[in-house]
């Protein structure tokens, strides 16, 4: 028999030990929040001084050479050969490794800090097994929901944060499809549409809508001719479904063709290609990201 706690029957004590700090990004943390969420980082084995953070801090610091951002790991040098049986590289450089982690989670803007997870799941991927990237995931999912961070890491991506049925049941699976070498031109719109996502401005926003939109022309093009670069959306569509090659009984058209719809619009008055009506905004770079993702999770039960 579970017992009972205390917060499970006082709503005002559950307030108190955990309140709602809404949904924002790693920039609006004060220094001691930030200083928490990482020692539970830490506390995890997760960002140590190991070989992981060590690739992951080389990754990052190889991919943006004028940034320098990691200073100590450069002037170290290396890698300097394992000084222990079974490590891949000297302790002296994890723990310079680490130190710079530290440094960019504590200092850094959202887009580095965000950067840096990334590279971190990226060699968890890599380099250990399902479990393993799982478990990190759950990790920060947790701390994140804790502290309002306005990100859900999934194996394949780093998404924005909203109600958790949308995360579970639509863009984990689609993306798990889509991690499939034969989507990579969809994989990276989407990428790059929940990069633009997260910088937060009008300009990113809009450029969001043209990623997603451009994602399902890309996923359309790999579908129905077997690569991306020929064809638009619309006739696309009817190709894809006189083929069979998407759901094509009647309720389903009548909803793809409304969701074609609604992002055609969306992509007119807000997207970067065209001459902009307006620019976008948070709700409606979300409402294109989330139609995207029904989308595709619709066409590919198909497939």
């Amino acid at each position: 028999m579970a017992f009972t706690k205390w917060s499970d029957i006082n709503p005002d004590a559950k307030r108190i030990l955990r309140p709602d700090l809404g949904l924002r990004d790693w920039d609006a943390f004060n220094s001691d929040e930030k200083l928490i969420f990482i020692k539970h980082l830490h506390n995890s084995r997760w960002l140590k001084s190991d070989h992981r953070t060590y690739l992951a801090l080389q990754n990052l610091n190889q991919a943006y050479k004028t940034r320098n951002l990691c200073p100590n790991l450069l002037t170290h040098g290396g890698p300097h050969k394992g000084d222990r049986y079974g490590q891949r590289v000297s302790s002296c450089c994890t723990t310079v490794a680490e130190n710079d982690a530290f440094l960019i989670m504590s200092l850094e803007s959202s887009d580095v800090f965000y950067e840096l997870i990334s590279f971190y799941a990226e060699v968890l991927t890599k380099d250990s097994d399902k479990e393993t990237i799982q478990r990190f995931c759950r990790c920060i999912n947790d701390l994140s929901e804790q502290f309002g961070l306005n990100i859900v890491l999934t194996p394949t991506s780093i998404l924005p944060r909203q109600e958790r049925k949308i995360t579970t049941q639509i863009y984990e699976p689609a993306l798990q499809v889509l991690a499939d070498a034969k989507w990579k031109e969809v994989s990276r719109e989407l990428a790059d549409a929940f990069e633009d996502f997260q910088r937060g401005t009008p300009d990113s926003y809009s450029n969001c809508i043209t990623h997603a939109v451009t994602a399902i022309q890309a996923f359309l093009q790999v579908l129905v001719h077997g690569k991306t670069g020929k064809g638009d959306i619309s006739p696309l569509l009817a190709t894809a479904s006189s083929q069979g090659l998407i759901p094509h009984d009647v309720f389903s058209q009548k909803i793809l063709r409304d969701i074609q719809s609604a992002l055609m619009a969306e992509r007119q008055a807000k997207g970067d290609p065209h001459p902009k009506a307006e620019y976008a905004d948070r709700k409606a770079a979300l409402l294109v990201l989330n139609i995207t993702m029904v989308f595709l999770q619709h066409c590919l039960q198909e497939s």
